[in-house]
């Protein structure tokens, strides 16, 4: 991290590395799954992009 913030810091006379403490990472799966449970019915979640959309109407 230290090479990093000097790559930002040098990177411009007005750029400043900002350092955020380490976060705590959750295990969402696990911590949503005790309180939600599954729609029935549903067996996957489509995800359409601006990438996919452009990539599609290029082919046409």
């Amino acid at each position: 991290m230290d090479e990093l913030a000097a790559v930002v810091d040098g990177s411009s006379s007005t750029n400043a590395a900002v350092r955020y403490p380490a976060w705590c990472w959750r295990n969402w799966k696990s911590f949503l799954g005790e309180h939600i449970n599954a729609l029935p019915g549903i067996r996957y979640v489509a995800v359409i992009t601006l990438h996919k959309i452009y990539w599609y109407i290029k082919r046409k």
